[in-house]
Formats: structure tokens, C-alpha cells, sequence
């Protein structure tokens, strides 16, 4: 699948009518929601990334990092919620691009980003 071709799944996935669902193009493959969050104190409909995988071999070259830049431009009114970041890389990746900790607390590892 070619870039664009992912990013017109996540299109497709926004518009239909599905509440959760699997996006791939071969290198990553995300598990993706349609959900509402709490979010500084008001509930927000939210696009959750709840899990991504990026293939071994393709680990470290960027694609993640490109792939969350590209989906804050072509979608920059997209409330993003990122749930569970386990990796230090993928939280630094996040914050670079403007996304928020859920919660101060250490138990908490989910970010968000809301739309313009």
C-alpha cells in the first residue's frame, strides 16, 4: 500500500459507520477507535490510536514519526488520542509533534492532541 493509500483507509474509517477496526499497508499495521474521551474536562469524539505495530525490519527508520506528522496535516481538526504508549521513543515522538499526557500520574500513559 502507498502512503496516501493509508491515509485514505483512516479517511474511509472516520467516515463509515465502524467504531473500531485494523488499518495496514504492509510495514504498519494500526487497531484504531472511534471514541470519546475525557479531556480537560469536557467529553471529546476522539480518533484513538490504540495499538500500533511497526514491522521488525522497519523498526528505527522514521516511519511511525512521518506517519503521525502526515495525519496532523491531513487531518488537523481530528481530535487524536493515543492510548497506552509503552515505548520512550514513541512518547518522545509524540510530544515532539505537540501531544499532551492524559494525566500526570506514572500509571497513566495516554496523549492527546485536539484539533484546531
Amino acid at each position: 500500500m502507498k502512503e496516501s493509500e493509508i491515509f485514505n483507509e483512516v479517511k474511509k474509517f472516520i467516515a463509515s459507520p465502524l467504531k473500531n477496526g485494523y488499518i495496514t499497508d504492509g510495514v504498519m499495521t494500526l487497531y484504531v477507535r472511534k471514541s470519546r474521551q475525557l479531556i480537560q474536562g469536557e467529553i471529546k469524539r476522539c480518533f484513538d490510536l490504540a495499538n500500533v505495530t511497526v514491522s521488525e525490519s522497519e523498526q528505527g527508520k522514521g516511519i511511525f514519526k512521518k506517519f503521525m506528522h502526515d495525519l496532523l496535516v491531513k487531518f488537523p481538526n481530528l481530535n487524536i488520542y493515543v492510548e497506552s504508549v509503552l515505548s520512550d521513543a514513541v512518547a518522545h515522538v509524540i510530544k515532539d509533534l505537540g501531544f499532551t499526557k492524559q494525566s500526570d500520574n506514572n500509571f497513566d500513559n495516554n496523549y492527546y492532541k485536539l484539533g484546531k
